[in-house]
């Protein structure tokens, strides 16, 4: 009997380490089979290649509670790439999130405590501030403004401008409209 229970437990130890790493990989992902109570689409969420929204990653199998979140793309100077959410629908007095990924060619070693991210024409009732920046896939970095739009703000279209700076240099300002719907 003693033998058996040896084999028993040693094949629970090796079902364990597996299970337990699939666990965490599938929370570490997003994976969730449907959304929870205050959970967002374009809530933040880690992956092995760097931040992404919640609408993007889901498990394999499950019917993704959301549509996938659409980014635009713009080409600057030098091939310098950038993309973010140039649209977003919300209702007053929620938050959303843009993430703003930045390509430099021939660069790969970034530091996204240099990536600098600000708001010009901003209307008001609407409150936008730089968040944290995330790793990505070699020679991409990624930083989150955080838009907070209070009560107050009547629906309709709002449009602003981001400004994207990199170690001191300029890469100009790129155009984002928030539109409020009803709630």
């Amino acid at each position: 009997m003693e033998g058996r229970e040896r084999r028993v437990r040693g094949s629970m130890r090796q079902l364990a380490a597996p299970i337990i790493l699939a666990t965490v990989l599938g929370l570490s992902l997003g994976c969730t089979p449907t959304s929870s109570a205050g959970e967002e689409p374009d809530d933040i969420v880690y992956t092995p290649g760097g931040i992404t929204y919640r609408a993007n990653v889901h498990e394999q199998g499950v019917a993704n509670p959301w549509p996938s979140i659409q980014s635009s793309t713009v080409v600057r100077d030098d091939n310098v790439t950038i993309t973010y959410r140039a649209d977003i629908e919300t209702r007053a007095s929620e938050s959303r999130n843009n993430i703003v990924f930045i390509k430099i060619p021939d660069r790969y070693g970034f530091d996204t405590h240099n990536l600098n991210l600000s708001a010009d024409n901003v209307p008001d009732g609407i409150h936008i501030e730089e968040g944290e920046g995330g790793g990505g896939l070699p020679g991409i970095m990624a930083k989150v403004l955080i838009i907070e739009i209070s009560k107050g703000v009547k629906p309709g279209e709002y449009s602003f401008e981001i400004n994207v700076e990199f170690e001191g240099e300029s890469f100009g300002e790129i155009p984002c409209t928030l539109k409020v719907v009803q709630s």
